[in-house]
């Protein structure tokens, strides 16, 4: 956990660091990227709040705790993608595709209906 740390504070600073350079290379290509990650984020976050109501609202079938870290997980990728930088896109792209096989698996087997309750 220590080393982290200042990986996770290092990514900031590295993101401004490069966007100055890539901004002189591309131009409004790179701005269009930043509108366009910065949207996929909000998107993101809507959409987990609106999954966070509807599986509070049903039975969730022992399957809680790796719900809220799936919602966690995507509540970060929406962090992530918000803030302007290549390598936090990156980092939000790979914690979106490095779900655990479980978890996947249990939402493709008993996927939620519109009340948030699973169909069996």
């Amino acid at each position: 956990m220590k080393i982290a740390t200042p990986i996770l504070l290092l990514l900031p600073l590295l993101d401004l660091t490069l966007l100055v350079p890539m901004s002189r290379a591309f131009g409004l290509w790179l701005l269009l990227w930043l509108v366009l990650s910065a949207l996929t984020g909000v998107i993101l976050l809507r959409f987990a709040r609106k999954s966070v109501e509807r599986v509070s609202g049903g039975r969730m079938s022992g399957l809680g705790f790796h719900l809220m870290l799936d919602h966690q997980r995507t509540v970060l990728a929406g962090i992530l993608f918000i803030w302007p930088g290549i390598l936090s896109d990156m980092a939000a792209v790979t914690l979106l595709l490095t779900a655990p096989p479980a978890l996947v698996r249990a939402n493709c087997e008993y996927p939620l209906d519109l009340r948030g309750r699973r169909r069996r």
